[in-house]
């Protein structure tokens, strides 16, 4: 997907199946002398399949990567250290 005002599909689209077998692929078709969203539509118990054109809006949400998530998990028991380095001075005899 793109940001900005321009088109937020590209002429490859995204496709996906169902459980039934059922096929979508919404994409933009620059390639008409009207450019707009289709989207081709097959289903599995049937030999035959449309084009036709549809609305498509996507919003882009900010999500933190795994890598973040697991380098802020693994980083965690630093935290721990200064305190229990602190403990094992002050429980040192004199």
């Amino acid at each position: 997907m793109f940001a900005g005002a321009g088109p937020q599909l590209t002429k490859a689209g995204f496709g996906f199946a169902l459980a039934d077998g059922t096929y979508s692929n919404p994409f933009y078709a620059d390639f008409l002398p009207t450019p707009g969203y289709l989207e081709f539509y097959s289903m599995a118990d049937s030999d035959s399949s449309t084009e036709l054109a549809v609305a498509f809006s996507g919003t882009l949400v900010s999500t933190p990567e795994p890598a973040t998530f697991a380098l802020l998990l693994l980083s965690l028991p630093l935290c721990y250290i200064p305190g229990v380095l602190m403990r094992a001075k002050s429980q040192q005899p004199r």
